[in-house]
């Protein structure tokens, strides 16, 4: 399965952890939620500009996903 996701400012806590809300889209265009508690560059790789992406995102702020 492949989907395409997007962050969101939302953070929900799910099972007591703190996790970031990315709003997505199944290759067959099906939406879906995608709660991500980490994201992490491939051991090796340079980091700045994924880095530098992540401080343009909007800044997390705690809520509901409904």
């Amino acid at each position: 399965m492949q989907i395409v996701i997007e962050s969101t400012g939302e953070v929900i806590e799910l099972d007591g952890v703190p996790v970031r809300l990315w709003r997505g889209t199944t290759a067959a265009g099906v939406p879906c939620n995608v709660f991500v508690h980490r994201v992490h560059v491939a051991w090796g790789l340079d980091t700045k500009d994924f880095s530098d992406d992540l401080l343009q995102q909007e800044p997390p702020k705690m809520g509901s996903w409904a």
